[in-house]
């Protein structure tokens, strides 16, 4: 695997609070027009979980794009892939969710992208 550090959108980062959908710290700029993400290659997001979580019943990963840097959390942002909800006891410390991104399709991709966390039911994720 090669990373790009231009290409992560958060390091070490608390993906906590309540319910709802959480933003990653940072996004990536793909630029004013997006044709062909990856041009013609397949592209993975990797979520690694650094530190266990509790509390929350489950959640789950999304990548989304967005046509400015706040990229919305209410459901309007573009969504391209996500897991299935994901047990919290399942994400124990150095689990790797790996997400394919999908190629120009029926959702084309905005100019910012980023992952976001959906936290689902009842309770806040803290790890």
């Amino acid at each position: 695997m090669i990373l790009d550090t231009y290409l992560q959108v958060a390091d070490a980062q608390a993906m906590t609070g309540a319910a709802g959908t959480i933003n990653a710290t940072d996004h990536i700029d793909t630029g004013a027009v997006v044709r062909d993400l990856g041009q013609g290659q397949t592209l993975y997001a990797v979520i690694s979980i650094i530190t266990a979580p509790t509390t929350a019943d489950s959640c789950k990963f999304q990548v989304v794009s967005d046509a400015t840097t706040t990229i919305a959390t209410d459901g309007s942002a573009s969504l391209h892939v996500a897991t299935d909800d994901i047990v919290v006891a399942d994400l124990t410390a150095g689990t790797k969710i790996v997400l394919a991104l999908p190629q120009e399709n029926a959702v084309p991709y905005e100019r910012y992208l980023t992952v976001q966390q959906v936290n689902v039911g009842a309770g806040a994720l803290a790890a």
